[in-house]
């Protein structure tokens, strides 16, 4: 197990803790057993896919920045929290596509930047 899991796993307890939820309660709203989620504390689980992650940070309010390490901000704003879901999902997709099908998502996010790059270069060029 590497240290990014460990992280995972304390960060997981000390989020539930702050939000004085039991392990049983936090197991609730994941759908799963307090074992498990004794296992994820305890570092005992083999891995965090980001889809795992997600749903652990929506049931403990928080956000998938903060329990992989990214924030140390155990809540964002909105519109960090946002963004850090989005961030999550890409990566996730990204995650699950073949060579090509990351080579187009590449080409794809690479257009869609300078596009708009250009369009705000031009309304800078009008003002």
């Amino acid at each position: 197990m590497n240290n990014s899991q460990m992280d995972i796993g304390r960060r997981i307890k000390l989020r539930r803790i702050e939000l004085g939820l039991t392990q049983d309660e936090l197991g609730q709203r994941l759908g799963i057993k307090k074992s498990a989620i004794c296992r994820l504390e305890s570092e005992e689980a083999d891995s965090f896919s980001i889809g795992r992650i997600i749903k652990i940070a929506q049931a403990l309010d928080t956000t998938p920045g903060y329990l992989t390490g990214w924030t140390d901000a155990s809540i964002d704003s909105r519109l960090d929290d946002d963004l850090n879901y989005r961030k999550a999902q890409l990566i996730n997709y990204f995650s699950e596509l073949d060579e090509v099908g990351k080579d187009k998502l590449l080409t794809y996010a690479k257009d869609m930047y300078f596009i708009a790059k250009t369009k705000e270069e031009s309304r800078n060029s009008e003002a």
